[in-house]
């Protein structure tokens, strides 16, 4: 054997003697990431399907990769309307989120904030606007239909 040889055995008997280096540490996902999962999921399908109905991209979602806490709804030129959608996580320790959504024609956004705790969404105090979210916590499928129903259907009160 030549020293490089040599050499190259001894670094490899370094290298396993050595311990393995620590993992970092990973805090656990929230507790209302599949809350907004679920939301997000709902959303895209719902917008999905009522394209398809109408027979052409009138919405359009934007949400960022799966960990994202933040998502737009906004309608696109074959509308012909301006609607914009905004839901996001506002305190991701207690999974507050924070609704904007300016319906077309009315001098006040709807507005408001919401909990996800337990798998559900809950209506916090002082939202703005109609219709008013509902008193029992929501389902993802009910919150989105609350959130999106005034967007998509606006001559239905």
């Amino acid at each position: 054997m030549s020293w490089v040889t040599n050499r190259v055995e001894e670094e490899r008997e370094a290298r396993a003697a050595m311990p393995a280096p620590r993992q970092p540490y990973t805090p656990p996902p929230p507790a209302w990431l599949p809350v907004w999962e679920g939301i997000n999921a709902a959303t895209q399908a719902a917008i999905r399907e009522f394209n398809q109905a109408q027979g052409l991209e009138q919405f359009r979602v934007s949400a960022w990769p799966t960990k994202s806490v933040h998502m737009e709804v906004v309608s696109l030129p074959a509308a012909h309307r301006v609607a914009t959608l905004v839901l996001q996580v506002t305190n991701e320790h207690s999974g507050e989120l924070g609704l904007v959504c300016p319906p077309e024609g009315e001098g006040i956004n709807r507005h408001g904030n919401f909990r996800m705790r337990d798998g559900k969404i809950e209506a916090l105090p002082n939202f703005v606007g109609t219709p008013q979210p509902p008193t029992a916590p929501m389902t993802a499928a009910e919150f989105v239909r609350f959130i999106l129903e005034p967007l998509l259907f606006r001559n239905r009160r």
